[in-house]
């Protein structure tokens, strides 16, 4: 990294949540405060206080020796992660269609729908898991919940981090159908076709995620 001052906890954190969610720090990779500190133009307690807030956020875990280090995602990691995204996504999606917001929520859901299909059309496989995950975004965003907000920021970075770890299985072309339906389903109002949709594309995730070739070499 291009070393560049940065004046605030919150902008540090944001700089090391964007490197770690993009693979520019590699899973197993370790932090080194110091370096960290010389890289930002920040103090050593700064960089202490980001790198804390992004172990609370699952994108960072400590070792041995007080050691911070970018995870390698396990399979329970994996079931785990998705069932905490079921928790708040289910949730997200039965809020919506009560609360009479499920056409507000469809359009903006169909907007990123689109972007998908423009983005597998041009086999951008990058771009489509991108908007793939402002989709996930955007209906816990229409509840209007600020803590669900929270909630679900941190296990989408987790989600990102996963992706990292296995690129291919994460670069499907048959995105944009089935969010599609998802959205199809919300607007009209049929929660149980909804969550069946939604369940069965995080059940398809991990499987991907989990049985992908490569998954040998991963560490739990």
């Amino acid at each position: 990294m291009t070393a560049q001052p940065v004046a605030r906890h919150s902008t540090v954190t944001e700089r090391l949540r964007e490197s770690i969610e993009t693979g520019s720090f590699v899973p197993g990779t370790p932090l080194s405060a110091i370096g960290l500190a010389e890289t930002f133009g920040v103090s050593r307690s700064t960089v202490h206080g980001a790198l804390r807030r992004l172990v609370l956020d699952g994108l960072l875990r400590r070792g041995p020796g007080h050691q911070t280090f970018v995870p390698v995602l396990g399979d329970d990691d994996v079931r785990d992660l998705y069932l905490a995204r079921w928790a708040l996504e289910s949730k997200a999606v039965r809020h919506v269609i009560a609360t009479e917001t499920s056409d507000i929520a469809a359009d903006e859901l169909e907007r990123w729908v689109e972007l998908m299909a423009t983005s597998e059309s041009a086999s951008d496989g990058e771009s489509a898991r991108t908007y793939d995950l402002e989709f996930h975004t955007a209906l816990v965003a229409a509840t209007g919940s600020a803590r669900l907000q929270r909630m679900f920021r941190a296990v989408i970075s987790e989600t990102r981090l996963a992706f990292r770890l296995q690129p291919a299985a994460s670069t499907h072309t048959d995105r944009a159908p089935e969010h599609r339906r998802i959205a199809s389903m919300i607007r009209e109002k049929r929660t149980d076709e909804a969550l069946a949709a939604l369940k069965k594309h995080f059940d398809d995730a991990v499987v991907a995620l989990i049985s992908h070739e490569g998954d040998s070499a991963r560490k739990d």
